[in-house]
């Protein structure tokens, strides 16, 4: 296993995994903010989404998320003004790790809402999905609309779009990606 991570200071702006250098397929998932895993050691996260990408038949992934400040506890993040949580870098990795991925699932969880954050990427990922001719997918949708942490869901998930299948909507249709 190849492990990278791009820190400075608190921040952690991406967090990568190879599993197979022979398999150009990578996962990128979108969470909230990063815990403990480094270039180093892999947390309990990172292992899921290694599990999910693998399933996809991804040879890596990437991990960035909306916000860069590393915290185990997501309530930190409210004691934080915006401009420290943010990462004045985190648009910038985010972005190239889009371009560069196979796959895009957006994961952060009940907690996007924080500073509305989850409102403001939203125009951000539909512009890069059209620009990039990339389909969005989650893992499904919590009761506050917001996509589920892959910590939460079942192994056996499947992934579904995430602009066409609003959970308003009802939408949970599962999409089948492993020829793409």
């Amino acid at each position: 296993m190849i492990r990278d991570a791009i820190i400075e200071g608190n921040h952690r702006y991406s967090l990568t995994r190879v599993w197979d250098i022979t398999n150009e397929n990578r996962a990128l998932f979108i969470m909230l903010n990063p815990s403990t895993a480094d270039e180093q050691q892999d947390d309990m996260t990172t292992k899921r989404c290694i599990n999910f990408a693998k399933r996809w038949k991804c040879g890596s992934l990437e991990i960035c998320n909306l916000f860069s400040y590393r915290t185990t506890y997501p309530k930190d993040l409210r004691k934080l003004p915006y401009p420290d949580i943010i990462g004045e870098k985190n648009r910038y990795y985010l972005e190239k790790a889009f371009k560069e991925a196979t796959i895009v699932v957006v994961a952060w969880g009940k907690q996007g809402k924080l500073h509305k954050q989850s409102t403001h990427i939203h125009p951000l990922l539909k512009q890069w999905s059209h620009e990039h001719k990339k389909t969005i997918y989650c893992l499904g949708f919590l009761r506050n609309k917001e996509p589920r942490h892959p910590l939460y869901a079942p192994t056996e998930t499947e992934i579904i779009d995430f602009f066409t299948n609003p959970p308003f909507d009802g939408g949970k249709l599962p999409c089948k990606i492993g020829k793409q």
